[in-house]
């Protein structure tokens, strides 16, 4: 797969999330969580730990089942590994993966290292045919560019 779904455009993969064989891809803002969780649409499944380094408030990482129609949770499906920042602006979280993208025009996969007061992070782009944003997230850990 290319990573890049004719209905969605990064925009709605990143912000809004996508349902594709039974797993959530996509889905970093925590604004849509939270709209999300109070319609009872999403269900909070725990924090993920392990060999990450530990989450702060300003990044989560998380896993979670979402539900669109929130009446047979049987069906819903499941975010295995999700992380977002906490309490962003869609403005500021915009500007942040606009400038992936603009860096990432000659990259397929952009590892940029942020530091935000006390907050080191990095933030990651898949960038498809030098044009195409396919996803933007933050991570604690840079991710290697995949393999052709």
């Amino acid at each position: 797969s290319s990573g890049i779904n004719a209905e969605y455009g990064g925009f709605e993969h990143v912000f809004v999330g996508e349902i594709r064989n039974g797993s959530v891809i996509g889905f970093h803002n925590w604004i849509q969580f939270y709209r999300l969780e109070r319609e009872g649409k999403v269900d909070y499944r725990g924090f993920i730990g392990g060999r990450r380094q530990q989450d702060s408030e300003f990044m989560i990482t998380i896993q979670f089942s979402w539900d669109e129609d929130a009446d047979d949770k049987d069906d819903a499906a499941l975010k295995y590994v999700g992380g977002t920042m906490l309490g962003t602006s869609p403005e500021f979280e915009m500007a942040m993966y606009t400038l992936a993208w603009v860096y990432g025009k000659e990259n397929d996969v952009v590892n940029i290292p942020i530091a935000i007061e006390d907050q080191e992070f990095y933030l990651i782009a898949h960038v498809f045919k030098g044009k195409y944003l396919g996803t933007c997230f933050t991570s604690r850990t840079p991710q290697e560019e995949r393999k052709r």
